[in-house]
This record gives C-alpha cells, structure tokens and sequence, in this order.
C-alpha cells in the first residue's frame, strides 16, 4: 500500500454522506454502512490498466475490521462488496438523482417561468431541459418520498427520512460553478488531462465529450443572441431571472452570479 501511495496510484470511495443518519434503525431486519472502498490502478501487460480493489471498511469505529479478498473467505467478501454496492445505491439515488438532478433544477424551472417570456432565446434553449421538470417531482413528492407509506421507505435500507437527509446533506455542499461536471471531477482529483493515469475512467472521458459538445452548442446560441456584454446588461429579462436565481428568498441557487 505504501509503494502505491508513492506511485499515486490508490484511489478512495468514501460514503461519509450515509454516516450517522438519524434515524439509525428504520427498517429493522436491514443493515447498512457508510463504508470506506479503496482501490488501487493495477496496470496492465498491454499498456492499459483497470481499478481493483486493495481492501474495504464498513464500519466507522475506532477498530474496524478491514476486508480484503486473499483474507476473507469467499461468501463473506460477496456480502462486503454486495454492502458497499448498496451504499453506492443509496446516496446515489437519494443525493445524486433525486437531490441534485430533479430537485436541484427546480427551482431554475421557477425562475425561468416567472423571469423568461416564451419567445426569450435563454428559455427556448432551457426549455427542452425543464419540459415536465415540475410535474415529474411533484408525482415524486406524492409518492416516492411522500410523508405518507412513501414508496422508498421499504425499497431502499436508509428509509425515506433519511433519504432526504442524504439530499439536504448534498445540497448543503452545493456551488453552481464547483458542481458542474469539471469541477466536480477536479475536487476528486481528474482532470481531462488524464493527470490521475487512469486510462479505464469512461466516465470521466466520455463526460467531457458531452459537456464539450453542450457547451460549444450553448455558447454558439448565447454569441448569436448577444453580441456584446453591454447586450446581456441591457436586457432586463436576463438581468431579473439571474436576480432570481441568486436571491436566498427565492431560487436560492448557490453560486449562482
């Protein structure tokens, strides 16, 4: 571990955003962990390389047990992973689907409503992005994490309550700017660059494609619409909707300029 620590060459999952949930023990006859994942770039004959796994950590106790796979027997390294899938599961439906893709949207759907005409260049380039937006989370609230026999209460270990804590704890973490898809990779350590040496990220890599391919289409639309910065100042139609994507009282939207 020292020699690949050395090498940069051990990455780390940390589910910190599952631990110490209040409601500890909802469903009763399930069990889940905030675990710790740690992989290693193992590379490869040909040139390439992949992530395997250098050992995993369920518990956050001043002893945990550490799992690895030449030291744990067979079906008990089945259930660790199987743990930490769930895991993944969890604070990825609760924190990254529904807290920051439907709900964090929401409120540019408001803004946009309220600020934009329908003939704006600004919402006909948003609009296929917010089109059923409100109507879909609404349908969610009502029924995925209603108060009432919410749907994910059973279908998910964490329970809905704390689902919703996982999405407020992710939101609380939330900047307009450091969320979008560099950013968010560059404070994990990536960068188009391929500085981290993994040549197996498809996530990474195809990702910048997409946000090369949105942005150059984006900025072709804004440049034809304003020519000059003078042009975004003197409509008042941008200058209140950014008002109210940025006022605390309404969109709240963080960051936001």
């Amino acid at each position: 571990v020292t020699k690949l620590f050395e090498q940069k060459r051990l990455f780390i999952v940390d589910y910190e955003v599952l631990h110490n949930l209040p409601d500890k023990n909802h469903n009763k006859d399930m069990y889940f962990y905030a675990p710790y994942l740690l992989l290693y770039r193992e590379d490869l004959p040909n040139g390439t390389n992949r992530l395997n796994i250098v050992a995993i950590q369920l518990e956050r106790t001043e002893n945990p047990t550490i799992y690895q796979k030449k030291t744990t027997p067979k079906n008990l390294w089945s259930l660790v992973k199987m743990f930490v899938s769930s895991a993944d599961n969890n604070a990825h439906e609760f924190g990254y689907h529904l807290g920051l893709s439907h709900l964090a949207i929401e409120p540019v759907c408001v803004a946009t409503h309220n600020q934009l005409p329908k003939t704006h260049a600004i919402r006909s380039l948003l609009q296929p992005h917010l089109d059923e937006t409100i109507g879909i989370n609404f349908l969610a609230r009502n029924t995925l994490v209603d108060s009432v026999l919410p749907f994910t209460d059973k279908t998910f270990v964490i329970g809905t309550n704390n689902g919703v804590v996982v999405a407020s704890r992710l939101w609380q973490q939330y900047h307009f700017f450091n969320t979008s898809f560099p950013g968010q990779l560059a404070a994990r350590g990536f960068n188009r660059e391929r500085d981290d040496g993994l040549t197996c990220y498809f996530y990474r890599d195809d990702g910048f494609r997409l946000w090369d391919c949105i942005g150059n289409y984006t900025r072709n639309v804004v440049n034809t619409y304003y020519k000059h910065d003078t042009d975004v100042l003197a409509d008042k139609c941008i200058q209140k909707w950014a008002q109210e994507m940025a006022d605390p009282a309404r969109a709240n939207v963080k960051g936001f300029p």
